[in-house]
């Protein structure tokens, strides 16, 4: 009778583990379910914040969108003077920029 009562006593500990790993199973998908948020960064909508309030003139880069995708296309093979140079090509007196403004 050892070995039914030994048999009987691994089948509720199986099943004990069974259910612990099913509740386990349960958070995990109720967890995921509500979805993944990612942590509050305020320093990063203080920054948004301050460069949307701006003081002063605002850069060309950020109100002609045709030179900022004119140096954006060009600015990851470039170097600064190169990207300057391009722009005193195409662009008008008015519209170019500067390396400084690049830069920022």
């Amino acid at each position: 009778m050892t070995d039914q009562t030994d048999a009987l006593i691994q089948a509720r500990q199986t099943a004990q583990a069974l259910d612990r790993a099913r509740a386990s199973i349960a958070r995990l998908l109720t967890t995921l379910e509500g979805g993944v948020k990612a942590p509050f960064n305020p320093a990063s909508l203080a920054a948004e914040h301050r460069a949307e309030h701006r003081m002063g003139v605002p850069s060309r880069l950020d109100t002609d969108t045709e030179l900022r995708a004119f140096v954006l296309n060009r600015i990851e093979y470039m170097t600064y003077k190169e990207v300057i140079a391009e722009v005193v090509k195409h662009f008008p007196p008015d519209r170019r920029t500067s390396v400084s403004a690049l830069q920022r």
